[in-house]
């Protein structure tokens, strides 16, 4: 069972991306807290993409032990190496950027967040959050 997780259990899409990475968040200094992001924890982020509108489910929801009351709070994706390029991939990640950037202006939310996108090599290679953060592609 989880510790961190919100939940006891959770589902996964892939074991070296998605699994790997939640072992990550429920086991090393820096995370208050992780959900993975399902039907019942709503979190959906409109992108474009060959002339329509989609959306996009992250993957995980972070809470930042950052020592503060608060923490920051995190949207991660892990993905395969082999799909960090793909244009969707890449769609996606530049509208989750603009949803970050659009939360963290809005003065009616009071909690900061940022953006984490880590390939299965980044997840393999770090150790920990904050590995995770220095190696991925990140945005606050």
């Amino acid at each position: 069972s989880w510790q961190r997780s919100f939940y006891d259990i959770a589902t996964f899409d892939s074991y070296s991306a998605e699994f790997r990475l939640a072992e990550t968040l429920d086991t090393t200094p820096g995370v208050k807290a992780w959900q993975r992001i399902n039907w019942n924890v709503p979190l959906a982020i409109t992108y474009r993409f060959n002339d329509g509108n989609k959306t996009y489910i992250p993957d995980f929801i972070v809470v930042e032990d950052d020592g503060t009351t608060e923490g920051r709070y995190w949207i991660v994706e892990g993905k395969a190496n082999k799909d960090l390029m793909d244009p969707i991939v890449i769609a996606k990640r530049e509208a989750a950027k603009r949803w970050v950037d659009a939360v963290n202006a809005s003065a009616d939310v009071p909690t900061k967040w940022g953006y984490l996108l880590a390939s299965e090599s980044v997840i393999a290679n770090a150790h920990d959050w904050n590995g995770l953060k220095v190696a991925g592609t990140v945005h606050q």
